[in-house]
């Protein structure tokens, strides 16, 4: 098996049209110690990224997730201003139904949890910063670390009643 990883690995750094086109880091050492048997991809822990899983000779299960959920751009932006409506999948603290998070004529965002009825909550218009899309009021935070075309996935606050989420939360959101 390890024979067929070199392998592919030379056959892939080999083509020209590859090395043009991707740059690529440090390398570094993820399984220490280890020889793979298998690998694969697949999103795990349901974060929107893939997570590398190994199985080793000795039959162990391991695997590494994406150190920083991946860069989000300008592209990434545009394409959540595009949309209109994410219904999160996380307990927000003081809502009495699952909030979504709406998209306001591809311009801001803000959280709501009834459409049409309810006040914008933490309404920011999003931003490129440091890899994410961050969205920021004076009444809460919303950072996006994840997109993809159904699904988005960060971290949001937001004190503005009804909600009353002040510390930071975790959220999976699908597109409606």
């Amino acid at each position: 098996m390890n024979k067929f990883i070199s392998f592919s690995i030379a056959l892939l750094f080999s083509s020209n049209l590859l090395a043009s086109e991707v740059s690529f880091g440090v390398l570094k050492t993820m399984f220490p110690g280890e020889t793979v048997k298998e690998f694969s991809l697949a999103d795990i822990n349901n974060d929107g990224n893939d997570e590398i899983i190994i199985i080793t000779d000795a039959g162990e299960l391991k695997y590494a997730e994406k150190a920083d959920g991946g860069l989000l751009n300008d592209e990434d932006l545009s394409y959540l201003l595009s949309t209109r409506a994410w219904d999160i999948k996380t307990s927000i603290s003081g809502a009495t139904n699952s909030p979504s998070l709406y998209v306001y004529r591809g311009e801001t965002i803000y959280l709501s949890q009834y459409w049409g009825s309810n006040p914008s909550i933490c309404e920011a218009t999003p931003i490129v910063e440091n890899g994410h899309i961050v969205a920021k009021s004076g009444s809460g935070k919303i950072t996006i670390t994840s997109v993809t075309q159904n699904k988005i996935v960060g971290k949001l606050s937001c004190v503005s009643s009804p909600l009353t989420q002040s510390e930071e939360v975790s959220f999976t959101a699908i597109k409606r």
